[in-house]
């Protein structure tokens, strides 16, 4: 007896089939010339909405007795283009985030209280000169943030 059983004897690898060469190709056709094209047509951009109000529409809509005061200011800022023009307000001084929320200026009124918090009020001074121009953005031009 034998101790081992019989190994067969192992088949090679089969013979791989030669490789065929690739199939010819036929050359292929330019791409059609394309016409350049034109350029798209200048047109200006739209305009953004605006939701300005007149200056008396907004003194009646706003929180305050008064109109004579923020009547100047406003007209002050419309007179310079409508672009911030910095205006001493000694209210906005003295009460800062608070005199916004009066004026319904809450969410600028939240990120200067928050300001406010981690500076130990530095924002006080900054809302005493852009107070009236805050007013006008919410007031004529309907804008709650700058």
């Amino acid at each position: 007896q034998q101790p081992y059983p019989q190994q067969q004897p192992q088949q090679p690898y089969p013979q791989q089939q030669p490789q065929q060469p690739y199939p010819q190709q036929q050359p292929q056709q330019p791409y059609p010339q394309q016409q350049p094209q034109q350029p798209y047509p200048q047109q200006p951009y739209p305009q953004q909405p605006t939701n300005n109000v007149d200056i008396e529409t907004a003194l009646q809509n706003m929180n305050t007795k008064d109109h004579a005061y923020y009547r100047e200011k406003f007209n002050e800022i419309q007179q310079s283009g409508g672009g911030f023009k910095p205006s001493f307000n000694i209210y906005a001084l003295l009460f800062g985030a608070f005199w916004y929320f009066h004026h319904r200026l809450f969410l600028k009124g939240l990120v200067y209280l928050a300001i406010a918090f981690f500076t130990m009020g530095a924002p006080w001074i900054f809302t005493a000169f852009a107070g009236n121009y805050d007013l006008y953005l919410k007031y004529v031009k309907g804008k709650d943030l700058w």
